[in-house]
């Protein structure tokens, strides 16, 4: 029989990513407090950086031995870029970093690795970014791309003295943060009546509300609301004299956090051989995450699964694909996620990426008489 190849196109999830919007113009020809650009300025200059170069903002660690459970739901946070052009991440509230260097040791032979560290990285030296010369971290992992770390993948860390093997997760997330100043401003100025019958009163107030939203994927805003100056007079037969100046200002901050993650919601599937005419058509949408981290998704008409497994056999020494199954897999497993222990599936395609299922690429399939 010919190769038929299957092949994926990712569809538009109603939740697939933010729309940049654009700054609102203030009300009344004057801007946003200083502080509060300064917050624009700095939150879209990270966020135009981390869009155009592709790597995350924030990752969250999991997975690490009880001797370095202190790494376990920290959340590093981009920092900027090494000499190498890698992005480098500082953990939230602690001395603790991530980064990617090309040679640990310093020796012009060493091998590229992402490392965890309290050293924070040098952004200028090529290598031996920690400047020790000895490879001294937490932990690390061999990886040739420096254009982010895996998200999930078997580590080497020490765990009381010893190095071993730990499945860690870097769970993907966004922080969106809001500050709101609310200055409210009053005066009353002199009420006077005299003999004559003429009494005059002017009373004006002012109040500007300022919002400041700032995301590292979407256009911060800032929106400023001015109020009104009244006047009143009246006639009266009554000799008194007032003056009165009353002012009060109000300032308020808030901020709040949210963590978001992007992802594909549906995937639909077409190009299956014969064989397996039933996937064609197919619209498979996200259920959740199974343990490795990546999203795994469930068919819309019927049983049929697509999730991402790191070594379908369990064995230990299997490559890392994503799978179209008949079986649902195990969300709490870190291995074999349909239990057979033998790598029973419809097609698969092998993959480092724990993100998405590859769109328009060429999967195995098995087709009645072998897999092509």
């Amino acid at each position: 029989s010919s190769l038929q190849p299957l092949w994926f196109k990712l569809a538009s999830g109603s939740k697939g990513g933010l729309k940049p919007r654009s700054a609102a113009m203030p009300v009344g020809g004057r801007g946003p407090p200083r502080i509060v650009r300064g917050l624009l300025a700095a939150a879209a200059g990270l966020a135009a950086v981390v869009a155009e170069q592709g790597y995350p903002s924030a990752l969250q660690l999991s997975g690490a031995c009880d001797s370095q459970n202190v790494l376990n739901s920290l959340i590093y946070e981009v920092q900027g870029e090494t000499a190498s052009g890698a992005p480098f991440y500082k953990a939230r509230g602690v001395e603790e970093y991530l980064y990617f260097d090309p040679d640990c040791g310093g020796g012009g032979d060493g091998t590229k690795r992402w490392i965890l560290d309290t050293d924070r990285p040098s952004t200028t030296r090529e290598d031996d970014l920690d400047g020790d010369r000895g490879c001294d971290y937490r932990g690390r992992i061999n990886w040739d791309s420096s254009a982010r770390p895996p998200f999930a993948q078997t580590w080497r860390l020490n765990c009381d003295g010893e190095w071993v093997n730990r499945f860690l997760t870097l769970l993907e997330i966004t922080s969106t943060s809001t500050s709101t100043s609310t200055l409210t401003q009053t005066v009353t100025t002199r009420t006077s009546t005299s003999s004559t019958g003429t009494s005059s009163t002017l009373t004006s107030s002012l109040t500007r509300t300022t919002t400041a939203t700032a995301t590292d994927t979407t256009t911060a805003t800032a929106t400023v609301t001015t109020a009104t100056a009244t006047a009143t007079s009246t006639v009266t037969e009554t000799a008194t004299a007032t003056q009165t100046t009353t002012a009060t200002a109000t300032v308020t901050t808030t901020a709040t956090e949210t963590t978001t993650s992007s992802l594909q919601n549906s995937v639909d599937v077409s190009g299956v051989c014969k064989f397996k005419d039933f996937l064609n058509n197919l619209t498979f949408q996200m259920q959740g995450r199974v343990a490795n981290g990546a999203p795994y998704y469930k068919s819309t008409s019927g049983d049929q699964y697509l999730y991402y497994d790191l070594d379908c056999a369990g064995e230990g020494d299997g490559k890392p694909r994503w799978v179209l199954d008949a079986d649902a897999p195990n969300t709490s497993k870190a291995f074999d996620l349909d239990g057979d222990g033998a790598c029973n599936y419809h097609a698969r395609l092998d993959s480092n990426s724990t993100d998405s299922p590859p769109s328009g690429m060429e999967w195995q399939g098995f087709c009645g008489t072998g897999w092509i």
